[in-house]
């Protein structure tokens, strides 16, 4: 048993959040919807009713969201765990033993997935997790599902697999 196999049964560790430029198209948002809206209403009509307070907190509750958002990607000796917070209230875990195929790879978030977030591939490209870049962690599992997995790690994780190959 080397080293790598001793560790404390995790072998690899990602968090990873939107960066934080996302953030400023809604701040921006809210401020120019406050001005353009509100500064027409009179003060009678600004608080008359919920759909009026609706124009500034709808931009709110999405910077917020954005904030919460948080990618976790684990390898252990179980197998790869993947979290989307705050839509995964626990972690999806693909064994090691549902998994065909494991590789790093280089996509297009835009052509195959639509974007970054949790998105489905337009061609059976499957499930993809990411919050930017377009290096990633593509799982193909037994049953033919596929799961690609963002990472800004791609280093250590070659790392990790390459050791996990040689085990």
């Amino acid at each position: 048993m080397n080293d790598f196999t001793r560790m404390n049964e995790q072998f690899f560790s990602e968090n990873q959040r939107f960066s934080k430029w996302f953030r400023w198209p809604l701040i921006l948002l809210i401020v120019w919807l406050a001005y353009t809206q509100w500064d027409f209403l009179s003060v009678e009509e600004r608080f008359k009713s919920w759909k009026n307070w609706e124009i500034v907190w709808v931009p709110i509750l999405l910077l917020v969201l954005f904030n919460l958002l948080q990618l976790k990607t684990n390898i252990s000796k179980e197998g790869v765990s993947v979290q989307f917070l705050p839509f995964h209230w626990k972690p999806k875990l693909y064994s090691w033993d549902s998994i065909s195929t494991i590789e790093i790879r280089k996509f297009s978030p835009i052509k195959e997935y639509g974007g970054w977030g949790i998105k489905y591939g337009w061609n059976g490209q499957g499930i993809s997790y990411t919050v930017s870049g377009s290096i990633g962690l593509q799982l193909v599992l037994k049953s033919g599902k596929k799961i690609l997995i963002g990472t800004h790690k791609e280093v250590e994780i070659k790392e990790v697999l390459k050791q996990l190959k040689n085990d």
